[in-house]
C-alpha cells in the first residue's frame, strides 16, 4: 500500500509539472550581457573610436566563431552624474553559451588583441576616461 501511494504521488507530481510547463506564458529566448559605461566628459569620441576600431572587430570575430549571436551599442542621456553614457550589449544563444566563455573566447580574441598582456594594457588605458558601472545578464522571454 505504501509503495502504491508513493507511485501515485510521483505520477501526480509529474503530471502537474508537465501541465505547468506546457501552459507557460513564455519560452526562454536569448541571453544578453549589458554593460553600463560612464565616459569622462570630453572623451566620448575617443571611446567611440575604441568601440569602432577594437571592440566591434572583436565582437565580429566572436560572432563569426559562433560564440555570440549579436552585439549592440546604445547611447543614453544620463539623468544623474552617476548614470551611464553608453550601454554595450552582447547577446548569446542561451545561458549554456556562457559556460567556459573565457576559454572559448580567448583564442579568438588573441588573434586580434595580441594576447592577454596587451589586452590588459588597453583596459588600463581606457580606465583613465571611462568607468564600467556594472554588467547585468538578462534573458529575453518570448511571450506566447
Amino acid at each position: 500500500m505504501k509503495r502504491s501511494s508513493l507511485l501515485l504521488a510521483a505520477l501526480f507530481s509529474a503530471s502537474c509539472f508537465s501541465v505547468s510547463a506546457q501552459d507557460a506564458n513564455y519560452t526562454e529566448g536569448t541571453v544578453s550581457q549589458v554593460s553600463a559605461i560612464q565616459i569622462t566628459p570630453g572623451h566620448f569620441d575617443e571611446y567611440l573610436t575604441y568601440i569602432r576600431k577594437e571592440w566591434k572587430p572583436e565582437q565580429e570575430a566572436l560572432k563569426k566563431a559562433g560564440i555570440i549571436t549579436d552585439y549592440s551599442v546604445y547611447s543614453t542621456t544620463p539623468r544623474t552624474p552617476t548614470d551611464p553614457d553608453l550601454y554595450l550589449m552582447v547577446t548569446f544563444a542561451n545561458m549554456a553559451a556562457l559556460d567556459s566563455l573565457d576559454e572559448r573566447s580567448e583564442p579568438v580574441l588573441a588573434k586580434l588583441t595580441g594576447g592577454r598582456v596587451k589586452e590588459q594594457k588597453g583596459v588600463s588605458d581606457r580606465n583613465v576616461y571611462r568607468k564600467i558601472l556594472g554588467t547585468e545578464t538578462v534573458r529575453e522571454l518570448k511571450i506566447k
